[in-house]
């Protein structure tokens, strides 16, 4: 039974110092009951797999960035973000089909291009061409994201392009609803094979070698326009991109793995994105304002992750380790680096 909230103020007000711990506690467990702490759930200290699916809540699904809760879905709040540029978004209808807790979408056009497909609940918002999705997205949190929003609510953050192997709706919808707080719009089904060798890749990636990307040049397949402004940066990889633009705001340790989440898809829980100094945002809005093909755009790819999903504990990290037998792959070719991949696993994989 959930603690009327009008009830604590009342008491907050009319209490006395005496009491003032027990009206605290009181609200936390309203709140912590609504999902304002995020989803509590029990934990042990150890994973029974990572590979596995609700048979262990707090481990299972991980390798692939999967989160499993007891939560009604049904009952959360969805808000939806898309940046357009050309394409229809016919597709957002049959990708949200039968779900009816979505209470706001907003599209961030920024082509001066039409916006065909979109759902009649839209609201519009141009932007000046810069950035490509990842500055949509931060422009969003930055300028747009009301305060009114639940904070146990979920944004989706989408690309107008059809996702090439999405996870659905509502995989995304419970793994961002779970204590992941995040997930990932595309599956990360693949084996690669590698050598005379294959390996089932994990959506975690060896922090160290992540913050070594960095790319020279880059031309999209779907030939959106450029400016004149040169794609590469000013900083040597991703690692001085963050140490120097978001490492003196976030003053953190940065951890051993991290989820890096590909092709600009991806939700998360209001409660995670809020827990993000602002100033991070602005300072990421103005880095991704410099031009429209950046190297910063394809930094920024790779933080969302550890920006928005809860940090893993000790006894995750050692147990994606040890599933992995300690292999980290590195495909240059594709600007994968540092993702950890199991070796030559079963067909029930």
């Amino acid at each position: 039974m959930k603690t009327p909230l009008i009830l604590i103020k009342m008491l907050a007000l009319t209490c006395g110092f005496s009491c003032c711990s027990i009206v605290l506690f009181m609200w936390v467990f309203a709140n912590e009951e609504n999902g304002m702490f995020g989803v509590v759930e029990t934990k042990p200290s150890i994973c029974t797999c990572v590979d596995c699916g609700r048979e262990d809540i707090s481990c299972g699904g991980l390798w692939k960035g999967f989160g499993y809760t007891s939560r009604d879905l049904r009952t959360k709040d969805v808000h939806i973000v898309v940046s357009h540029c050309k394409e229809s978004l016919n597709w957002i209808s049959e990708f949200t089909a039968g779900w009816h807790n979505i209470v706001s979408m907003h599209v961030l056009t920024k082509c001066q291009r039409p916006v065909e497909g979109a759902p009649d609940m839209a609201e519009f918002i141009s932007l000046s061409n810069e950035g490509r999705c990842d500055h949509s997205y931060v422009n969003y949190i930055a300028n747009h994201m009301e305060e009114w929003i639940d904070p146990d609510a979920i944004v989706f953050f989408l690309k107008d392009t059809r996702p090439w192997q999405p996870n659905g709706f509502e995989v995304m919808l419970e793994s961002a609803s779970s204590s992941r707080g995040f997930a990932c719009g595309i599956a990360h089904k693949d084996i690669r094979r590698i050598g005379h060798d294959s390996y089932d890749l994990s959506l975690f990636h060896k922090t160290d070698d992540v913050m070594k990307f960095s790319i020279g040049a880059y031309s999209s397949q779907r030939r959106y326009g450029d400016d004149d402004t040169n794609f590469k940066s000013g900083f040597t990889n991703l690692g001085e991109f963050y140490d120097r633009t978001l490492g003196p705001l976030l003053n953190t340790t940065l951890p051993e793995l991290m989820p890096v989440c590909y092709r600009g898809n991806f939700a998360a829980s209001v409660f995670n994105i809020r827990k993000v100094p602002w100033k991070v945002w602005e300072a990421l809005e103005m880095s991704l304002s410099r031009g429209n093909n950046i190297e910063e755009g394809h930094f920024m790819e790779r933080l969302w992750g550890i920006l928005l999903a809860t940090p893993l504990q000790p006894y995750q990290i050692a147990a994606l380790w040890n599933h992995s037998g300690q292999n980290v792959i590195n495909l240059s070719e594709i600007g994968i680096a540092g993702v950890l991949g199991l070796r030559n696993p079963s067909p029930m994989t």
